[in-house]
């Protein structure tokens, strides 16, 4: 009986072993990945790129010069703009992988509609029940199915949607957004989300439905959050 027992045991202790087995092995991944350095924590950086590599992803490239946050994305935005590649994911180095990660991103970049210009990995919504990060599947005000494409939830006009901590871009998202904040220095999510960008329609976002990515933030960030959720009130 000791033995089933134990064999049962290492069964299904090994389940997750080989759910990461199939992550690592799952068709090449081609995307290029690019890391956005969101302080000097060197050990949020290595810890990406190690869960990177854990499921066979490269990180072709990171911005680890003296930029600040936002011209650390600008950065990246400029050199897809400019370059041969049509299309890059972007993260910051504060965010960790579900479970399933690499195959329900391939899902979700092929199931895109045509005329996407950035698609969402994660995104925030402020002063939600669900809390600060909308759980991948429930359909708010905010974000709406698309018919014909279950993989994926297009963003509404909103005040409350705001995220750049992970996320898919197409060089004409790229050029749109350079365009759009052009000598800005502060609160790029209000530029984007809001003021001439996604809310105008200038932009065309999405998210995905499934759960991708967790941000974990700091004590900073979320008092930031919920001061701006409270003005915003």
């Amino acid at each position: 009986m000791k033995k089933i027992v134990c064999f049962l045991f290492f069964i299904l202790s090994g389940c997750n072993f080989f759910e990461d087995l199939s992550e690592f092995f799952s068709p090449k991944f081609d995307e290029k990945v690019y890391i956005v350095n969101s302080s000097d924590n060197q050990k949020s950086y290595n810890q990406i790129i190690l869960e990177l590599q854990s499921l066979g992803i490269t990180c072709n490239e990171s911005t680890t010069k003296a930029y600040s946050k936002i011209e650390k994305h600008r950065n990246v935005w400029k050199k897809l703009a400019d370059g041969e590649e049509s299309q890059a994911i972007i993260l910051e180095d504060n965010v960790r992988f579900e479970k399933g990660f690499k195959k329900n991103l391939q899902k979700y970049i092929k199931d895109l509609p045509e005329d996407w210009d950035i698609a969402f990995l994660v995104i925030g919504r402020e002063n939600n029940k669900y809390g600060c990060f909308i759980p991948v599947g429930d359909i708010f005000r905010d974000i709406d199915e698309v018919k014909g494409h279950p993989y994926v939830a297009r963003i509404q006009k909103t005040n409350r949607v705001y995220g750049l901590y992970g996320y898919l871009i197409n060089k004409r998202g790229a050029k749109k957004l350079l365009k759009l904040t052009k000598n800005i220095h502060t609160d790029i999510n209000n530029i984007i989300f809001q003021k001439g960008g996604i809310n105008t329609g200038y932009i065309k976002a999405y998210t995905s439905m499934f759960k991708l990515l967790e941000p974990k933030l700091t004590k900073t960030e979320i008092d930031e959050m919920n001061k701006l959720s409270t003005n915003n009130d």
